[in-house]
């Protein structure tokens, strides 16, 4: 992760007070690229209500389409993995935390 990504992924943490998620995730490359939610869909061959749905945690994306979504958005696999992960604990209310080696 470069050192752009890395300040605005910290200034976005901190300014919306939320623990990390790949809804904020979504939202932040969004943001970092200028792009409107109807554009990520097509990247991602989505439809503009799904990406509204994962980044206000009405849907949750699985392991599979995170990493597919990360290769697509050229952003880092691993870390998407991450998220998705750690999304789907947090939903269960496990209060584990996710490390990808």
């Amino acid at each position: 992760m470069n050192k752009k990504n890395k300040d605005l992924k910290e200034y976005l943490f901190k300014r919306l007070k939320e623990k990390i998620s790949f809804a904020m995730e979504m939202r932040a490359y969004r943001t970092r690229d200028d792009l409107t939610q109807d554009e990520l869909a097509v990247l991602l061959g989505v439809s503009k209500q799904y990406i509204s749905d994962i980044e206000n945690k009405r849907r949750f994306v699985s392991v599979k389409k995170a990493a597919e979504y990360a290769r697509k958005m050229k952003e880092n696999e691993r870390f998407y993995i991450m998220l998705a992960m750690q999304d789907m604990l947090n939903i269960c209310g496990l209060k584990y935390k996710v490390d990808v080696a």
